[in-house]
């Protein structure tokens, strides 16, 4: 019975070891990351720059007046409909920490479908980047945004632009 015993204990620390090596690997932003390239938007909040992802980018359109959303976190403006979809808006200034956005005609809404439906409220859209992923630097553990920092990339002006997570700036939403 020993034997067994031992067995058995050898495979629980094994699945232990590979568990904790996943856990790292679901921790780390770059692993959902492509291997060498991939391609952002530029977006503007709060008169800072960042970049969202091509791949999940949906739609551009034009700031549409949200349905006030009952108990919604502070960032969220509200809802509005996109054909059949009721699509939350995020304001994304507020989201990074910054001024709550007052909405306006002349803001854009970045729409998103994966990994789930998200409207980005920002000031304006700028150019579509490509980049190595190996220039990306990765946050500092401890970071508050770092949830939704995927990391930062060199800009043409040398100062670093934030890449975001979209699924993480929407996670409580569902």
């Amino acid at each position: 019975m020993p034997d067994r015993e031992g067995s058995i204990l050898e495979q629980i620390r094994s699945l232990e070891s590979e568990l904790a090596e996943l856990w790292k690997r679901v921790g780390d932003p770059t692993s959902r990351l492509p291997e060498e390239h991939l391609s952002a938007v530029e977006v503007k909040a709060a008169g800072v720059t960042y970049l969202v992802p091509i791949d999940p980018l949906r739609e551009v359109i034009q700031m549409v007046w949200p349905q006030p959303l009952a108990d919604a976190p502070p960032w969220v403006l509200g809802t509005f409909q996109y054909g059949e979809r009721t699509v939350p808006l995020v304001d994304l200034a507020r989201r990074m920490g910054g001024p709550a956005t007052e909405v306006d005609p002349d803001l854009v809404v970045v729409l998103v479908d994966r990994p789930t439906w998200l409207g980005l409220v920002v000031e304006g859209v700028g150019e579509v980047v490509s980049f190595d992923v190996r220039t990306l630097s990765v946050p500092h553990a401890g970071l508050p945004q770092a949830r939704f920092l995927v990391g930062t990339v060199p800009g043409e002006d040398g100062e670093a632009v934030h890449l975001l997570s979209v699924g993480d700036l929407g996670r409580e939403l569902g």
